[in-house]
């Protein structure tokens, strides 16, 4: 088969499936357990490949070594025989909770390739046996609802995508409820990779989730008493079972190599988004440190991790203006708008101490400009945290804000970002000659496209005498790399852009600032006409 045809699809975990030649397996995550092994002799409970290894499968390609692993007795010998060679597996208590034996065996580094291989573990007289095994690149991708957003609905699937009738295609004979993010930067990446290489792509993940639960207790203890990233002692802790998916859905992937994470995930965290503003950044370390050691350094150390930010959801309606007295001294951020087309000046003092603070508007907790102060009500402060967490090496964020639906869901249906090697981004606001100037980084060979007179920047400053408020100031003029803003409050501090929860309000692909970059060679065209147009993303910078 044309290796062009081919992009191999795996789900945790990789139980076999009955598909159609000539090899696309797909399985799910949430169909846990594995198919028995093919074995030589009478099967045992104890001797067996773990249900996250299994025939189809695509391992990790060089400089990668691959690992497999499985289960066996206490002081067994298992030897694993690939290409001819023969290689004595590690045999331990297992990296979960130690009550079980496991063996594992690092394979020999193995080029990428569509040639397919066949290994065997042996132990005790009994044969265990892998077939159709590809060689390429292994991601995980993993959140809550949004990432678990299924192919199969018009808005994200249909034959431009991928042709369902077509036999090399095995995810159609699954039933088509992959993860449809997934499937599309699965796709992608196939697509641009040069030469072309199997992908392995894992899907793990469960709606109304928040990031506690996929974190380990050591991650979590991370934020309880080392409190790195500035996380202020005052947060308390969130009333969930901390713990659960990272045991029932991380745990077991541990041992497979793999290239990177794709994570898509927040909403369930956007009510203390100062706290996820540690927790996300301890999450994604402690993941690398325990899948680089538990696959013998195989994994690297700090692997690309990604993720999507939230994007514009739950259309909302106007907040009342309030005055506060002291100790409320700065102006509260406002993640309550009706959208671009209805920003307007506001003062939102509130005169009761926010639910997830318990001290006002003291900066410490909600931030200087009260960029944390979201009181559950919107995405604003979770977008922000989600940006700040780029402070991590080797991160990426694809900005999706300019995706919204008409009924205010959170589930956007557009689940097709394409692969591009720019990403706009604010690198700085100034006060110039009465004017604010914004530069922007990150841009194509197309530069800033900025729709002058658009709403979406606030300004923030004195509106009333001493009251501060934030300021709407449309777009005043603009260059190849920065827009201006002419409309200010007296004494500017700050600047903020989309800060609302549906900041662009219900139509899609109409954010104030683009930049035009072509996608990556080789990425395959989206369906949404706009796939050249990456949106700037909302960001916060005093002056």
């Amino acid at each position: 088969m044309p290796p062009t045809e081919l992009l191999l699809l795996l789900s945790a975990a990789p139980a076999v499936t009955t598909v159609a030649p000539p090899a696309v397996t797909t399985t799910d995550m949430h169909d846990w357990l594995p198919a028995p092994p093919v074995s030589s002799g009478a099967a045992t409970a104890a001797f067996r490949f773990a249900a996250a290894v299994g025939s189809g499968m695509v391992l990790a390609a060089a400089p990668k070594q691959a690992v497999v692993w499985g289960f066996c007795e206490a002081g067994a010998s298992v030897d694993v025989v690939f290409r001819g060679q023969t290689i004595r597996a590690t045999v331990a208590p297992d990296h979960a909770t130690g009550a079980s034996t496991t063996w594992r065996a690092l394979l020999p580094a193995t080029g990428a390739s569509f040639e397919k291989h066949s290994l065997e573990a042996r132990s005790g007289g009994r044969t265990l046996r892998l077939s159709d095994v590809l060689f390429g690149e292994v991601w995980v991708c993993s959140g809550q609802s949004n990432m678990q957003y299924p192919l199969g609905t018009p808005t994200c699937w249909n034959a431009t995508n991928v042709n369902c009738s077509n036999p090399h295609t095995k995810q159609c004979s699954f039933g088509c409820r992959f993860s449809a993010t997934c499937w599309f930067f699965g796709r992608d990446l196939y697509s641009v990779l040069s030469p072309t290489v199997p992908i392995g792509l894992i899907e793990s993940d469960v709606g109304g989730t928040p990031d506690e639960h996929w974190s380990s207790p050591d991650a979590i203890r991370a934020c309880d008493i080392a409190r790195p990233w500035g996380m202020p002692t005052t947060l308390s802790r969130p009333s969930t079972v901390d713990s659960v998916l990272w045991n029932a859905m991380v745990v077991g992937l541990l041992r497979t190599t793999i290239s990177g994470v794709a994570w898509y995930q927040g909403e369930n965290n956007a009510a203390e988004p100062r706290r996820y503003s540690c927790s996300f950044p301890a999450m994604i370390e402690d993941w690398r440190a325990k899948w680089h050691a538990l696959t013998d350094n195989a994994t690297a150390r700090h692997f690309p991790f990604g993720w999507a930010p939230l994007q514009c959801a739950g259309l909302s309606a106007p907040q009342p203006t309030v005055q506060c007295a002291s100790p409320c001294d700065q102006a509260q951020l406002n993640s309550d708008g009706t959208g671009r087309q209805d920003y307007t000046n506001r003062t939102f003092n509130p005169p009761h101490p926010p639910a997830n603070c318990g001290r006002g508007c003291a900066p410490a907790c909600s931030g200087e400009y009260h960029e944390w102060g979201d009181y559950g009500n919107g995405f604003t402060g979770l977008r922000y945290a989600q940006s700040a967490a780029l402070r991590v090496r080797n991160t990426f964020q694809a900005v999706i804000i300019d995706t919204p639906v008409a009924s205010g869901s959170i589930h956007s249906p557009f689940k097709q970002p394409e692969l591009h090697a720019v990403d706009p981004i604010a690198t700085g606001a100034v006060l110039r000659a009465g004017a604010v100037e914004i530069s922007v980084g990150g841009l194509g060979r197309g530069g800033l496209m900025a729709e002058i007179g658009a709403r979406g920047f606030e300004v923030l400053g004195n509106c009333s005498g001493p009251t501060l408020c934030w300021m709407s100031s449309p777009i005043s003029a603009a260059s190849a790399d920065a827009v201006t803003l002419s409309a200010l409050p007296a004494q500017p501090q700050a600047v903020r852009y989309l800060w609302y929860i549906d900041a662009v309000g219900v139509h899609p692909f109409r954010a104030p600032i683009y930049t035009k970059a072509l996608p990556l060679p080789g990425a395959p065209g989206i369906k949404y006409g706009n796939g050249e147009l990456l949106p700037l993303g909302p960001f916060l910078l005093p002056l």
